[in-house]
């Protein structure tokens, strides 16, 4: 598919259980296709904000020189950003636990300063967590495959691909080469390389 990119790709109407899965375009280069999935979201902008230091002034810090077409993937928006307010909130609230705990080992009620280690408010969060972090990584496989199969339908043209993971995100690119790895030759050639960060994955290098 010459002069194919990756946003410009017609998704079927099969999304592979997910809410969304679609593709848009920060910069387009002629050379090479990077496809940059961000999983740690707490607002729709953070699909792109991590990777628009990529496309950014000049290309003196470009590692790919201008030659690049730079995508992002946006997916399975709504429990993302569940997850991300969730994982937030607990952050939170732990950081004030730790504050208020200091202040009351000062004070005569310093014996409280246990019960506060566990507050109820980050239990219950962490019930929250627990569910939506289970299913977002079950969507994250899920959209591995979709990504695969997006690969393999040549949606980058003859172009090498380079695949850029964070979070939830390197999941999906590991459940993507897994999925390649299994196609056999049809998968075979189409991911120049990968980065993965924060990947919640199998460190097995048998995988």
């Amino acid at each position: 598919r010459r002069g194919a990119t990756v946003a410009g790709y017609k998704m079927s109407r099969r999304t592979g259980g997910l809410a969304n899965f679609e593709f848009a375009t920060l910069r387009e280069g002629p050379l090479l296709a990077v496809v940059c999935i961000n999983g740690w979201v707490r607002e729709k902008g953070d699909f792109s904000a991590p990777f628009q230091p990529l496309v950014e002034g000049d290309h003196a810090g470009d590692p790919f020189g201008g030659a690049a077409e730079i995508s992002f993937l946006e997916w399975e928006t709504e429990a993302l950003l569940q997850l991300g307010s969730s994982l937030y909130d607990v952050v939170k609230n732990q950081a004030l636990g730790f504050a208020l705990k200091k202040s009351i080992q000062y004070t005569a009620m310093a014996g409280l300063a246990a019960a506060l280690a566990a507050p109820a408010t980050i239990v219950a969060a962490a019930g929250t967590i627990d569910n939506v972090w289970g299913t977002t990584m079950d969507k994250a496989k899920r959209g591995g495959a979709l990504l695969a199969s997006t690969l393999m339908d040549r949606a980058q043209g003859g172009r090498p691909v380079i695949l850029v993971g964070m979070s939830l995100g390197a999941r999906m690119v590991f459940a993507c080469l897994e999925e390649l790895d299994r196609a056999g030759e049809a998968g075979r050639g189409l991911v120049h390389h990968a980065v993965l960060v924060g990947a919640p994955c199998s460190s097995d290098a048998a995988r």
